[in-house]
């Protein structure tokens, strides 16, 4: 049976991540339901590259449940955010990336 491997954002909008753009990021953990024995490797991709970004890959060290990664934002819009393991269930979250404006009266 696949164990369910889940995404819980650190920055939460509803129910997505939320980042920047361009290039603001946001952290998030990768976590597993049990503590493993060996490391496992979590591929991570989002479905739409000109929306965010993602380093390929990360690693929850044995006898841990999670790990850290970090999304990046490429521009305003909305993607998914993709994380699978060998013997895991795939997981996915939308990621939302907003441009901010920030005005200052001088």
């Amino acid at each position: 049976m696949r164990q369910l491997l889940s995404l819980a954002t650190l920055l939460v909008l509803g129910s997505s991540a939320a980042v920047a753009a361009p290039s603001g990021s946001a952290g998030f953990q990768v976590t597993l339901p049990t503590v493993p024995t060996s490391n496992v490797t979590v591929a991570l991709s989002t479905l739409s590259g000109s929306v965010a970004s993602v380093v390929g890959t990360t690693v929850i060290p044995a006898g841990t449940t999670s790990a850290s990664a970090t999304v990046t934002g490429v521009a305003a819009g909305q993607t998914t955010l993709v994380a699978s393991a060998t013997g895991y269930a795939t997981s996915s979250t939308v990621v939302t990336v907003k441009v901010v404006n920030v005005g200052f009266t001088v």
